[in-house]
């Protein structure tokens, strides 16, 4: 039915409208002692509903062809705390060098996509001194 389908819509632009965020920052390094590259993306997240224990933030990093070469899950409450600066999420290891092009963040709910966000990378940012 139709009507059942709306109400699903409005409910979920409803939850998009409760969220706000940008990515500011997408880190990466080299560790010589583990041997493995470590990534990990910076948020700031404007507006976030007050119950957020049913929302997980899925961080995936892509390459040029829009590829998923590694992603992160963890639920919102776990990650999410009242401050004005950027927070860290997405903590992705590698063993291999991982050519990421662009990373997306989605807020998930059910795993439906509520809201999300991408931004292509500076990869010259990136700290592979080895």
């Amino acid at each position: 039915s139709n009507s059942n389908n709306q109400s699903v819509d409005s409910e979920m632009a409803k939850e998009a409208s409760e969220f706000s965020f940008t990515i500011s920052d997408v880190n990466g390094y080299y560790s010589k002692e583990n041997k493995n590259y470590f990534f990990w993306t910076e948020v700031l997240f404007q507006k976030v509903p007050s119950n957020q224990k049913d929302y997980i933030v899925k961080v995936t990093y892509l390459d040029e062809n829009n590829t998923d070469i590694g992603h992160e899950m963890d639920s919102l409450a776990n990650v999410y705390y009242d401050t004005n600066y950027a927070i860290s999420v997405g903590y992705h290891t590698s063993y291999k060098h991982m050519d990421i092009d662009s990373v997306k963040v989605e807020i998930l709910k059910e795993d439906k996509v509520i809201k999300e966000c991408s931004t292509k990378v500076d990869k010259n940012k990136f700290n592979f001194n080895k």
